[in-house]
């Protein structure tokens, strides 16, 4: 199927962060920003002008449509994708970058038209946080993995079991993908309803959009161990109140706080 890229010219970051959370809810398989550009990607048969302009209508803002053959999404990437570095601890690369050094760690990842590339705000603090969390002999559930950058990473600290689902097949196939690149035996990575899980886990990764997280805060409590640890992004600085109201509700104690620019992420504990 082909993809719709629309773009958005002379667009400065914090105006980016709005649009993409203005658009997150809608059936977007990525956005990529750089140097006063954003863009966009949707299915050609999920792609609807009207809904985006609506949403968009007091931003002001214009953008430009372009159909992507699916034969030429990978170079679309190699023309859009730079390596990402979390500090001197990760670097995200694509395979076709060159060798990196003078990090602790380098994650693989073919982003084709999943969310997780590591450029977004949320990802990398979801990566900063995990970074000084010990993951030895821990269970993760990553909510909404994406690329599965966040699962990889995981099991690169020694997790003992990730589990990583996404309701969007693509993305789906494509951490499958990524994980396997990166030589991960500990992942299983499927597109099952959160509804359909029934075991514990120490640690929970969720970067996904703030009406989910509330809509599923009961069920990620339920998964979550005794003083287990919940990692919460995806949500602007706007929204924290309601994110936090609604968490601390169920007995979740906010230990760490991060912050990029418009985003916000939330590290709490499960208390029980």
């Amino acid at each position: 199927m082909n993809t719709i890229k629309i773009k958005f010219i002379n667009i400065d970051e914090q105006k980016s962060d709005l649009i993409i959370a203005l658009l997150s809810d809608m059936p977007v398989q990525g956005f990529d920003y750089e140097e006063l550009h954003l863009q966009a990607y949707f299915l050609e048969n999920d792609f609807h002008e009207e809904q985006i302009q609506a949403r968009l209508k007091e931003l002001e803002v214009e953008f430009s449509k372009e159909i992507i053959a699916t034969k030429n999404w990978n170079e679309e990437w190699e023309n859009n994708f730079n390596p990402i570095f979390i500090n001197d601890e990760i670097a995200i690369k694509a395979p076709f970058h060159d060798k990196i050094n003078g990090v602790k760690h380098v994650i693989n990842i073919m982003p084709k038209m999943s969310f997780g590339t590591g450029h977004h705000a949320t990802t990398q603090l979801m990566l900063q946080m995990m970074s000084s969390m010990k993951f030895e002999n821990k269970s993760v559930f990553d909510f909404g993995c994406g690329t599965g950058v966040l699962s990889i990473y995981a099991e690169i600290k020694n997790a003992t079991s990730v589990l990583g689902i996404d309701n969007d097949e693509w993305s789906v196939e494509n951490a499958i993908e990524n994980y396997k690149m990166n030589d991960c035996h500990k992942i299983e990575i499927s597109n099952q309803s959160i509804e359909t899980i029934d075991k514990k886990f120490d640690i929970i990764l969720a970067n996904i959009q703030l009406n989910i997280l509330v809509q599923y805060k009961e069920k990620l409590k339920e998964l979550l161990s005794p003083s287990g640890i919940i990692l919460l992004s995806g949500v602007l600085v706007s929204d924290e109140a309601q994110l936090r109201q609604a968490f601390e509700a169920s007995q979740f104690q906010l230990i760490e706080r991060a912050q990029i620019k418009e985003w916000i992420a939330l590290k709490m504990i499960n208390q029980i």
